[in-house]
């Protein structure tokens, strides 16, 4: 007689695998929910009006006009907040490098626009199988 399973446990073991998967995601998905809102009922009552913002499962964007009124949010927030630093972040948008300021806070990033480019970055677009971003060092 066969060590191997039946055609029906390996089929039930992969249902219960995908049920956990997903539990498991759910579950991240709600802790990062508690956290955004949390953030949120922080930032909120500062009135940082933005130009736009997107916001999703574990990360909310606020985007300005100018580099200015984004530091100016910055400030804001690190003054009334928990928040103690941000970093600076760049990002793909198909057609060039934008970069923001960046803090994770739980499980959530918050994402200030725009930042200026790091003084030391020329961006330089490189086409492979996949196009991808990489910062050499400007020259002096």
């Amino acid at each position: 007689m066969s060590n191997e399973k039946s055609l029906r446990e390996e089929y039930e073991e992969s249902i219960k695998d995908n049920v956990e998967y997903y539990k498991s995601r759910v579950a991240k998905i709600e802790k990062e929910g508690e956290d955004g809102i949390e953030l949120i009922e922080m930032i909120e009552p500062l009135n940082l009006e933005p130009e736009s913002r997107s916001v999703y499962t574990g990360n909310i964007r606020l985007e300005y006009e100018t580099v200015e009124d984004a530091r100016k949010v910055l400030s804001h927030i690190l003054a009334k907040t928990p928040v103690e630093r941000f970093v600076k972040v760049s990002r793909d948008t198909g057609s060039k490098l934008k970069w923001a300021y960046s803090v994770q806070y739980k499980g959530v990033m918050l994402q200030v626009e725009p930042a200026e480019p790091s003084k030391d970055c020329v961006a330089v677009k490189r086409t492979t199988t996949y196009s991808s971003w990489i910062c050499e060092r400007a020259s002096d």
